[in-house]
């Protein structure tokens, strides 16, 4: 119930910033009476003679006029002859001295996009772990395993997605996938030299998410939204003899995993070239939310009864720890289609 408050606060903060902001929207140009006109008026507290500025998608001002004639949903702006030809229908409109970031996001395109995705900090992670042997004669243990620190960084991904512009605002949906970097650890088992014990550990994601795109700055558009991630993790340890390399099974975890929800914050940069571009972003993640599953086994017999107060499949669950994390950081290098 937490978690679903501070998702709540979050998108009601986030559309009082965006509706606070004032925009209009050029919906006819008269060139011979050198005359526009925009989709706001004095309901929207706008009233004559003030000063209107004209951009285009990517933030570029094209020129400025003055308000002639003012209606309760409609505003007609008188500009020069010279503006008057760079000025064109779907381009945004703005008070003159109003900040930058109130353009908003003016007529953006459909646009598809596929990014390459470098994760430096994953919203769920899992620890790293190894067999830990109990030394000759120790009695109580805590653990059969030893922590060797989070798995929490994927430098191979994909994504997709597809913004669909909504008035002078655009909604980003989009699907990701991560791969985590495998991780192989051996150590001794029961004290025979001729064995030894082997873990090991893979881990993939899949997420979706949403993002309200609401603010420009030339090339550059805020937004933020809403991303649910499900990370996959599989962990295997057994037994290798190094005589003839058979092996047993003794621990693993199937069908582990961890299901997260996060707010994020994203920054996009467009280099755009007309019906294509690029596009690097940078997205900060805050999960608030985590849902862990999955069976965790240990068939370990040699050393059960040294573990203090624990069974040995709560110990390898415990061990792996999948859980959230404070944050996540990705970044994002993609290529774009405009239509």
């Amino acid at each position: 119930m937490n978690s679903m408050r501070y998702i709540i606060i979050f998108f009601l903060l986030q559309f009082g910033l965006s509706s606070d902001l004032y925009s209009a929207t050029v919906i006819k140009v008269s060139k011979k009476r050198r005359k526009v006109t925009i989709d706001e008026g004095s309901e929207q507290g706008l009233s004559k003679k003030q000063r209107i500025c004209f951009y285009k998608s990517s933030g570029k001002k094209v020129g400025c006029g003055k308000i002639v004639k003012v209606k309760k949903n409609k505003a007609y702006v008188k500009v020069s002859k010279k503006r008057i030809k760079k000025i064109k229908k779907g381009m945004t409109a703005t008070l003159k001295g109003a900040k930058k970031a109130s353009n908003k996001i003016g007529n953006n395109p459909y646009r598809l996009k596929v990014s390459y995705v470098l994760s430096a900090i994953t919203p769920a992670a899992f620890q790293k772990v190894a067999f830990n042997e109990p030394a000759v004669g120790e009695s109580s243990v805590s653990s059969l395993w030893t922590q060797n620190g989070f798995n929490n960084k994927s430098f191979f991904g994909f994504g997709f997605e597809f913004d669909i512009p909504i008035s002078t605002y655009s909604l980003g949906v989009g699907l990701r996938t991560r791969t985590y970097q495998e991780f192989n650890a051996d150590s001794n088992y029961t004290n025979d030299l001729t064995k030894y014990a082997q873990v090991t550990q893979v881990g993939d994601s899949k997420g979706l998410f949403i993002d309200f795109n609401y603010l420009s700055f030339g090339s550059i558009l805020l937004g933020s939204g809403l991303d649910v991630d499900l990370l996959s993790m599989t962990m295997q340890s057994a037994v290798i003899s190094e005589g003839d390399g058979s092996s047993s099974l003794f621990a693993e975890a199937s069908g582990a995993g961890i299901t997260t929800i996060s707010l994020r914050f994203r920054v996009q940069y467009f280099l755009d070239f007309g019906s294509f571009g690029l596009s690097p972003s940078l997205t900060l993640m805050v999960p608030v939310s985590a849902s862990p599953t999955g069976t965790y086994t240990s068939t370990e017999e040699n050393f059960k009864d040294e573990l203090a107060d624990i069974t040995p499949d709560e110990d390898l669950e415990q061990s792996i720890a999948l859980s959230k994390s404070s944050f996540g950081a990705e970044i994002y290098i993609g290529a774009y289609l405009n239509f």
